[in-house]
């Protein structure tokens, strides 16, 4: 009666007061209620219903728990595995499931308020009574590797997704399902409008014929409210199809074979199999690539084959690209650039817990576009309406604060430029899909760049703070510190060194440079090889070309670099 009416309080309980509750309370009860098992059934339900509530606004309100404390609680969580190992040699199977659904909510719940690090602790432990080749360890396994690419560990991220796609296929040898002749692209396709453009790296690997029986990506999202929809809307033409009634269920049930069973008879993992991700690729030589080498491998190969774009425009969108630029007051037949820096305001609730270490500060381009104003060439600031104001400048556009800004004439804007100027983010797919190369600038994280050829990268450089010297490209590939997009995931005695205004206009003139068709010098090729053999022993890719200037300029953070 005492635990019912607990139960009954916490779920009157004000949302305002739930959503203070530490993870460690959490923790701390769930050991509590391994004591008897009618407690723990009952109070299983309360920290089910807790999660749903504080998974709102908790993220928001959270305040980060500090490695002292997170220490604490991870030495709870070696309790909670063995109170669970107990379960599981007494076969008492209905106890060890409750306790391991709970552990699997806690985890969510504290990624969602920003530890990660606990999360991670939370989830190894739930693998270890899950079978690897389940449906529950694949997304055991897919939540693991976002996780840990998050806080910068590559290589648990890259084991992790290589799990998910032996899991993967594993379920698809045993599927009751014949063959399908296509995959429907799940949720983590639409949960970014760069995410929406990678679509093109998926159709590319379809056509060098790297997708087995695939003929067609189907989109059973609700297209209405994807941010994406102009550039969704181009790939329908090769090879992406939209779901009549936006259900895979509904699509399934219309195209299976009479020997295939209905949807509602498959099992979990059978409508797995019928997925396909944005995390992850696999390869018909065996590999499971994490998302970024997978987009190297193919982007590499489609290049090495010399195949156009997959994306081009129409000639009703380059009518529309010059509506769009007269609208705005660029001369008819002037080029323009397309300038994107990205700043906290767009993604500002989550930046408030993920501080990201690609956000720039738009006040050092001010050269760079004087730069591309003095040899003829316009530019038009893209982003979004949080993003502060520019001062006027003759030749340049503060498009985001005009009253034309729309997706459509984002995108046609990004496909029609000469060259995107920027910094990380999504949006740099864009130009890339209709072959437009980018000179990107404050790159972070160092170790994963575009797998263009075609662009120009300089990242962002690392220095200690105690001695005030940049760190060397070896230890800067190193992990986590290659690969934290966090800020405050870096070591306390690391801080990030953001591009000059004049390294940002040395890229920019070299791009302008290689577009007229300068080339470079075998001393040139020669620097960049050094850079390209050091990432890619470091666990990169061959991607973006790095700026000419920068590297020799930096040339001493190379392995014997100090030789010229």
């Amino acid at each position: 009666m005492i635990i019912r009416r607990l139960i009954q309080a916490l779920r009157m309980m004000p949302g305002r007061i739930i959503t203070k509750l530490h993870p460690g309370f959490l923790l701390t009860g769930l050991l509590a209620f391994f004591l008897y098992d009618y407690i723990r059934s009952q109070v299983l339900l309360a920290l089910v219903f807790l999660k749903r509530t504080l998974i709102g606004d908790y993220a928001a309100r959270a305040k980060k728990i500090s490695p002292r404390r997170t220490k604490k609680l991870i030495n709870k969580l070696d309790r909670v595995e063995r109170h669970l190992l107990s379960y599981k040699e007494h076969n008492n199977l209905a106890s060890l499931e409750r306790g391991v659904s709970a552990l699997k909510s806690i985890g969510h719940l504290v990624a969602n308020a920003g530890n990660l690090e606990l999360a991670e602790h939370c989830l190894d432990r739930v693998a270890k009574f899950e079978s690897a080749y389940s449906y529950d360890g694949l997304t055991i396994a897919h939540d693991l590797g976002i996780w840990q690419f998050m806080r910068g560990y590559l290589g648990r991220a890259k084991k992790s997704f290589e799990k998910k796609g032996r899991a993967r296929q594993y379920l698809q040898t045993i599927s009751r399902i014949s063959t399908p002749d296509y995959l429907a692209l799940d949720q983590s396709w639409f949960a970014a409008f760069g995410h929406v453009a990678m679509i093109d790296i998926l159709l590319k690997k379809r056509q060098l014929g790297w997708c087995g029986d695939v003929e067609k990506f189907v989109v059973i999202e609700d297209v209405s409210k994807v941010a994406g929809k102009v550039i969704l809307g181009n790939f329908l033409e090769h090879g992406v199809e939209l779901a009549d009634h936006g259900s895979l269920a509904s699509y399934y049930n219309a195209h299976r074979k009479k020997t295939d069973p209905s949807w509602n008879m498959l099992l979990p993992g059978e409508r797995a199999g019928l997925l396909t991700g944005f995390w992850d690729y696999d390869f018909p030589d065996g590999d499971i690539c994490f998302f970024a080498h997978g987009a190297a491998k193919i982007q590499g190969e489609w290049e090495r084959k010399q195949l156009p774009p997959l994306l081009s425009l129409s000639k009703s969108q380059q009518e529309g690209i010059g509506t769009i630029t007269r609208r705005l007051g660029i001369p008819e037949g002037a080029w323009y650039v397309c300038l994107h820096v990205r700043e906290r305001g767009f993604y500002e609730k989550w930046s408030k817990l993920y501080p990201s270490a690609r956000d720039a500060n738009i006040e050092d381009y001010y050269p760079a576009i004087n730069a591309i104003v003095e040899r003829g060439g316009w530019v038009i600031r893209m982003g979004d309406s949080s993003m502060k104001p520019l001062r006027p400048m003759p030749g340049m556009v503060d498009y985001v604060h005009t009253g034309l800004k729309s997706e459509q004439a984002d995108t046609l804007l990004a496909a029609g430029c000469r060259f995107m100027l920027g910094t990380n983010s999504g949006f740099t797919i864009i130009p890339a899909s209709y072959g437009v190369p980018c000179a990107l600038t404050n790159w972070a994280p160092v170790l994963l760049p575009n797998w263009y050829g075609c662009d120009l990268m300089i990242p962002k450089l690392m220095r200690s703070k105690s001695s005030g010297q940049l760190l060397d490209f070896d230890t800067m590939f190193e992990e986590p510190l290659g690969v934290i997009q966090n800020m405050l995931d870096f070591p306390e005695d690391i801080e990030l060194v953001s591009n000059t205004p004049d390294e940002i206009v040395d890229v920019t003139v070299e791009m302008i440079d290689r577009l007229d068709g300068r080339s470079y010098t075998d001393a040139d090729n020669l620097l960049q090889e050094s850079y390209y053999e050091l990432a890619v022993k470091k666990g990169s890719y061959r991607g973006s070309r790095i700026g000419r200037e920068f590297l020799d300029k930096h040339r001493r953070l190379l392995p014997n670099g100090q030789q010229s």
